[in-house]
């Protein structure tokens, strides 16, 4: 075969394969339209792997026990190298005030000690942005900044732990072991039978006299009616709480066993009946219906308006600092109860590693020496007995700890703010109006039910 025929063969074969690709075309186009579904896979639905295989494993007795996983180990927290406390203005360690001195001594002391730096902010005592309010702001917006360790009165404390910004913490317990805490300062820790705060101090309603021109009144409440010279205290105190002193220490209650406010009516009317021969003896001065605060009170015993004043300790220890030789030289009474405040520690962060070294940092504040000094400066007595031993006020040193083994805390807010208003007046109608003892405690114990 020539050429030529050859590329008329080859040309004709090409024609034929078209037609015969066609015609295939034509025959899977007719095939849609049959009733019969093939369900063939997509590529896309199938898997890229192979399928999985069971391992092989023998039987024998050299494999009969299983291999043990080997857990995957969990990371170590990272060392805590900071520590934050919130505290109050007065007692900033970068102020210029005793109380703040003392305390950064302390923290360097300690940043030297455990290579732990010590952080502070200073937090107002309530209202919007104080403590309290910023505790729970904190918690809430960014929990990994709040405080390791915050300082609170009795009052915060109790609302702080009812919030859940606080926690109890078996160091509490630990560093409080033994006989060396006032009951007054145990009492002040605890929460709904949790102890939740460790104390730094705290301050009783005493009674004061000039110790240079006075003989010692008598110590029992009981003697403001014999004891001379005109006594002072705020009458118009909104929580009344000189009137509810004299009420607990003839057996008074202000707390049923549901613990609902209450008044007992032979208490009352046997306390209101001291206030009444005391007047009747001229042994309260009348200028104490105008005394509203505890500032009022110590002003006119400095100003030497009055003999004898009912205020809290702090005030006798700042005017112990002030050193005014112009000023009565105060002695103070060791009664058999009196009612105390203070200030506390609390743990605010859940984390056991930062809590372990928080730990170390209260073993180092609630060290007596140290507790000696800062409470002083703090105008508190010392919530351990061995930091009383140690105070410097050669005066005052041998009746603080009869007043602190006889001190009770106030009672709760929600008691006072029920009470309060209650005793005062009654207090009121008896020394300002006259009115009979009986029948005013009659009144007061009913309006209160």
């Amino acid at each position: 075969m020539n050429g030529l025929g050859f590329r008329l063969v080859l040309k004709r074969f090409k024609w034929l394969s078209t037609c015969i690709c066609l015609l295939f075309l034509i025959g899977l186009s007719a095939c849609d339209r049959l009733p019969i579904e093939i369900d063939l896979p997509r590529f896309w639905e199938m898997s890229l792997t192979p399928e999985a295989t069971e391992a092989f494993e023998p039987t024998g007795p050299e494999n009969s026990e299983q291999p043990q996983s080997i857990p995957t180990p969990i990371g170590e927290p990272e060392p805590v190298k900071q520590l934050t406390l919130w505290l109050r203005p007065e007692f900033d360690p970068e102020s210029d005030t005793p109380a703040g001195k003392t305390l950064k001594a302390r923290l360097d002391i300690f940043t030297r000690d455990h290579k732990i730096k010590v952080v502070t902010r200073v937090k107002t005592a309530g209202g919007v942005g104080g403590m309290l309010d910023a505790l729970n702001s904190t918690q809430h917006a960014a929990p990994g900044s709040m405080p390791d360790l915050v300082m609170l009165d009795r009052e915060e404390l109790i609302s702080a732990a009812r919030l859940n910004l606080v926690y109890p913490h078996q160091a509490l317990n630990s560093i409080q072991s033994g006989s060396d805490w006032y009951p007054v300062a145990d009492s002040l820790a605890v929460v709904e039978n949790l102890k939740v705060g460790l104390p730094i101090g705290f301050d009783p309603l005493v009674m004061a006299y000039d110790s240079t021109t006075q003989i010692p009144p008598a110590n029992e409440w009981s003697a403001i009616v014999t004891n001379p010279g005109r006594l002072g205290f705020p009458a118009a105190d909104p929580q009344a709480r000189f009137m509810l002193l004299l009420y607990l220490s003839v057996g008074g209650r202000v707390e049923d066993d549901l613990q609902r406010p209450m008044l007992e009516l032979e208490p009352l009317t046997d306390a209101l009946l001291l206030l009444d021969k005391a007047d009747a003896a001229k042994h309260i001065s009348s200028l104490s219906l105008e005394y509203e605060t505890d500032q009022d009170v110590w002003e006119a015993f400095n100003a030497w308006s009055i003999n004898k004043a009912i205020i809290p300790m702090r005030l006798i220890f700042e005017g112990m600092h002030e050193g005014d030789a112009k000023v009565p030289k105060p002695g103070v009474t060791t009664p058999e109860v009196t009612l105390a405040d203070g200030l506390l520690w609390a743990i605010s962060r859940p984390e056991p590693e930062r809590q372990a070294v928080a730990q170390l940092l209260l073993e180092s504040l609630c060290e007596p020496s140290f507790l000696a000094k800062w409470s002083a400066d703090l105008h508190l007595v010392p919530a351990r007995k061995s930091a009383v031993t140690l105070l410097e006020f050669p005066l005052l040193k041998p009746v603080i700890d009869p007043i602190a083994q006889v001190a009770v805390m106030y009672p709760d807010q929600r008691i006072l703010e029920t009470v309060g208003p209650v005793l005062g007046n009654a207090m009121r109608v008896v020394l300002q109006d006259g009115g009979d003892p009986a029948e005013v405690a009659a009144a007061a114990v009913e309006s209160v039910r």
